[in-house]
């Protein structure tokens, strides 16, 4: 869906200008660098499934939160992003926040019972694999930034990602599934749809962010996102543990310390990485 809107959006601009070899060379111009982040959020998936089934909930949860400390670590070497101790504290902070939130009675319950674990487990398998699958995430999130902060479209690079990530996943999904392309949209109903909505248009949000500020920036409104998805639950049903008020009151005030200080590209002084994205927002 995110793919058809970006297309669409250039082939108008295209027929507007009356050249259509614009519109062309806006979809293929640089694309080879849209494969890298699609087949990095692939692997990363079956990366996590394969910890999912042999790791303890616990343990997975607390290694799903890697990308949260790697993704600085690499917006260091290939992004020149230069952090503080105070940063790092910050995202020490936040992480150990969001795992308290996670493993709260209310939420590991939930999801305790809506998962099975495996008789045999294999736990090294599970932690290299949730290592890995941070990593993955991490650099693809760092590689896209870097996409959407150059001087291509925004739309073009919106149409590259999402082709290069409906490719990866469609090749998973007929390696790996048994009926076939008839069987696609099997169960589709209006409520799928609409998620699927939701899905493409969060799709864009998440680029146009990345695009004025940064992988780490996304990174944290995806925390906000989580704790207001698991706490306003637990307010209605009137069911708030001590736990999941402490994990969130750790990560709200993490995010605002980090928010108090930007990082800044080294050896640029006092200059912020906001005023670089201002200068991609510009270039997009």
């Amino acid at each position: 869906m995110k793919l058809c809107v970006s297309a669409l959006s250039i082939a108008k601009e295209g027929m507007s200008s009356q050249d259509f070899s614009w519109s062309w060379d806006m979809l293929t111009t640089g694309h080879k660098e849209a494969a890298i982040p699609a087949a990095l959020y692939t692997l990363a998936t079956f990366l996590q499934s394969v910890g999912a089934r042999n790791l303890p909930l616990l343990p997975y949860l607390m290694l799903s939160q890697a990308k949260a400390i790697i993704t600085p670590v690499l917006g260091m070497f290939f992004l020149n992003q230069k952090f503080t101790r105070i940063h790092w504290v910050c995202f020490a902070t936040i992480t150990a926040g969001v795992i308290l939130v996670q493993t709260s009675p209310a939420n590991s319950a939930s999801t305790a019972s809506t998962s099975k674990q495996p008789q045999s487990q294999s736990p090294i398998l599970g932690i290299t694999a949730m290592l890995l699958s941070g990593f993955c995430v991490a650099l693809a999130g760092i590689r896209m930034e870097k996409m959407l902060r150059s001087k291509a479209a925004f739309m073009s690079r919106n149409a590259q990602l999402a082709w290069y990530g409906w490719l990866s996943a469609s090749l998973v999904y007929f390696c790996r599934s048994q009926r076939g392309p008839p069987g696609f949209f099997h169960g589709y109903d209006p409520l799928v749809w609409g998620f699927a909505l939701l899905q493409a248009t969060g799709g864009f949000i998440v680029a146009w962010c990345v695009a004025l500020t940064g992988t780490v920036t996304k990174n944290h409104a995806q925390v906000v996102g989580f704790l207001l998805v698991s706490t306003v639950p637990l307010v209605l049903q009137h069911d708030l543990r001590i736990q999941h008020v402490c994990g969130c009151m750790l990560a709200v005030g993490a995010l605002f310390g980090y928010a108090r200080q930007t990082p800044t590209p080294k050896g640029k002084g006092k200059q912020s990485v906001q005023g670089s994205a201002e200068k991609a927002d510009t270039m997009v």
